[in-house]
């Protein structure tokens, strides 16, 4: 009986999940700001839908 948890099986069990638990904390750590893909963007679209505000913006004072 290992710390009191009944049996060895039991006991390995717990170590594994806690050994899994500090190796997913670390792996998370080391990869934290990892750069990554940049998310596709369609410069058209995005310059359509900046147009598309400023024009309701100038929509919205002409009425006041």
């Amino acid at each position: 009986m290992m710390l009191g948890l009944g049996s060895a099986e039991i006991a390995l069990a717990f170590w594994l999940v806690i050994a899994s638990a500090l190796l997913c904390i670390g792996y998370g750590v080391a990869k934290w700001n990892s750069g990554g893909q940049e998310d596709a963007v369609d410069p058209e679209r995005e310059e359509a839908q900046a147009a598309g505000a400023a024009v309701s913006r100038t929509a919205e004072e002409a009425a006041k």
